[in-house]
């Protein structure tokens, strides 16, 4: 491990127990049991609550993990917690955290809820099979299908041999994966993932699809190389924490790290072409000549002293021709660019980073606007649009949509409000006035889920693709463990990058 990552990773004295747990069992008031959890003020992790269960991973010193896990057992007596046990020499959580949810692993199968405290031998437990049995299964002369239902960047760090890859950004994908799948509905299938909890949820899904002979691994990759360290599993286990992955024996990887740029895993190692300081990177940011550094702060002033470079390069070889002019034209630029933010120089990524930034900061959508290209979509906006929403230029459709933006609930009860004021009838206006009412309420609660899903919410500009005027930015979302990637249009008119199309991207607004 290079002496930048040691840094990354403080070392500390007494070494760190870490257990990952989950169990689906019905919880009455999740805020009360995540008030009780938070008073551990010696332990670090997160623990996901909801009304089916609960589900985490956290680190202490022995003693006070087994206080944590006492908690545990006498406030659930019943059940199998699935405990998996790991270690760590450094920290690999800076903070407790509870959150309370809708489901404790983020499915979008809120109705389907796996068999709760079901002791080993029940007959519903025929699904789990053992990290043995599971090695069994593999070792054979015609082993099953096997389908790792992980995102696929965790399959690129490890996975088992022969393990079909669904290439999925995020859980919520595995359906449509099951939907384009050629894998016949009474063929045996073994699926897994990281502890076992996501099976769970997937081998439901699977069920209700018609798949009646899926099999999952018990514990999941943790605890089959528990059992197995030199198995079947090829590679390195991915974790959500600071220790990125777990090696063979469950300890935290040497050769993984998180990119600085969009967070997948990443062990290209690399010299900052800025600061020359070391560092690891993914593979899909190493083919980006810019990301080849060590932060995204280097990223941004590399490109910026790459583009000023040419410009002078440009500039001395018009001297021939016009040296006076071209040196004061370059210079003026040069001072202008270096003293203020100037649009013509950044890129599309720069303009959507400093837009979701900005989203951010307000806790709305609204400051969208001012990055957005109003003149062409005044131009393509139809002339029965522009009348209802009573525009006549580009600046009037900008603030029509930033008031929009700012309070969709607002916006919109003040133009229902005015057409219900025709309705002459008084048990027309009577029925409508409940309509409206409830409509309101539900735009309310929307809008305030909006705003509670931008702060929790992590945006990471992840790639660009230029070509001429338009250009393509990916922006990766990260919210409730759940991973979305959306495609933000860009067009450049005169000198400046806009966003083209506010009603592309942008789903984690």
């Amino acid at each position: 491990m290079s002496t930048k990552q040691q840094e990354d990773r403080p070392q500390i004295i007494k070494l760190q127990k870490i257990v990952s747990f989950y169990r689906f069992t019905p919880l009455e008031d999740p805020s009360l049991i995540k008030e009780e959890i938070l008073s551990f003020s010696n332990i670090k992790g997160l623990v996901i609550l909801a009304l089916e269960g609960l589900n985490g991973t956290v680190s202490a010193e022995e003693k006070e993990l087994e206080k944590f896990i006492n908690y545990l057992e006498s406030k659930f007596p019943k059940g199998d917690w699935r405990y998996k046990f790991s270690e760590s020499e450094f920290l690999p959580f800076k903070r407790l955290a509870v959150k309370i949810r809708e489901e404790i692993v983020t499915s979008g199968y809120n109705d389907l809820v796996p068999f709760s405290d079901l002791p080993e031998d029940h007959p519903e437990r025929y699904r789990h099979l053992t990290a043995e049995q599971w090695h069994n299964e593999l070792s054979s002369s015609n082993p099953p299908k096997m389908i790792d239902v992980r995102n696929s960047y965790e399959y690129n760090v490890g996975h088992f041999e022969g393990a079909i890859d669904p290439s999925t950004n995020t859980f919520k994908n595995f359906p449509d994966f099951l939907a384009n799948s050629t894998i016949e509905k009474d063929e045996k299938v073994l699926i897994y993932c990281t502890g076992g909890i996501r099976c769970e949820k997937a081998i439901l899904e699977m069920e209700q699809l018609g798949y009646n002979n899926v099999y999952q691994l018990d514990g999941g990759i943790l605890r089959y190389m528990e059992t197995f360290p030199q198995g079947k599993f090829k590679g390195e286990c991915f974790v959500f924490d600071d220790r990125v992955a777990l090696d063979k024996d469950l300890k935290p990887t040497t050769s993984f790290s998180l990119c600085p740029h969009c967070g997948d895993p990443a062990r290209e190692k690399i010299e900052c072409l800025r600061c020359q300081s070391p560092k690891q990177i993914c593979e899909k940011c190493f083919e980006i000549e810019h990301k080849r550094t060590c932060s995204k702060n280097c990223s941004y002033h590399y490109q910026r002293n790459s583009k000023n470079k040419v410009l002078a390069k440009t500039a001395k070889k018009n001297q021939k021709k016009n040296t006076g002019v071209n040196l004061i034209l370059f210079f003026c630029f040069f001072i202008s660019s270096y003293f203020s933010e100037v649009k013509a120089a950044e890129t599309p990524s720069a303009v959507v980073t400093r837009a979701l930034h900005s989203i951010k900061e307000e806790g709305n959508p609204s400051p969208i606007v001012d990055f957005v290209d109003w003149k062409g979509i005044f131009l393509k906006l139809p002339k029965n649009s522009k009348q209802l929403m009573k525009v006549d230029n580009e600046k009037e459709l900008k603030e029509y949509y930033r008031e929009l933006l700012k309070s969709p609930s607002a916006a919109m009860s003040k133009l229902l409000d005015k057409k219900f004021e025709e309705i002459t009838s008084e048990e027309m206006k009577e029925k409508g006035d409940k309509i409206l009412s409830k409509f309101k309420e539900k735009l309310k609660r929307k809008e305030d889920k909006i705003k509670e899903k931008l702060n929790e919410t992590e945006y990471t500009v992840i790639s660009e693709k230029i070509d001429g005027s338009s250009a393509i930015v990916t922006v990766r979302n990260s919210y409730k463990n759940a991973i979305k990637e959306d495609k933000i249009p860009l067009v450049k008119r005169e000198d400046t990058w806009f966003i083209s199309d506010i009603g592309k991207g942008f789903s984690g607004l």
